[in-house]
């Protein structure tokens, strides 16, 4: 683990007083969060192009309904 987390030894007050604090561990996590669900979506949209030959745009065009009368 990057940041090991404190052992409680009974002592509260000590156990705080001897912790570290990782002032940047949430933006971190929160980074590497991003990151990773955006290599997904490329990957996702990779895989589409490859496997139909499809830009995006090409296969989601938006619905629209018959206009003429059968």
């Amino acid at each position: 683990m990057k940041y090991p987390p404190q052992e409680y030894t009974g002592n509260i007050i000590n156990d705080i007083n001897e912790a570290k604090i990782y002032e940047y561990a949430l933006d971190e996590s929160i980074d590497l969060g991003i990151n990773y669900f955006n290599e997904i979506k490329n990957y996702l949209k990779e895989t589409q192009i490859n496997l139909y030959n499809l830009k995006y745009h090409q296969a989601y065009k938006p619905y629209k309904p018959h206009t003429r009368s059968l």
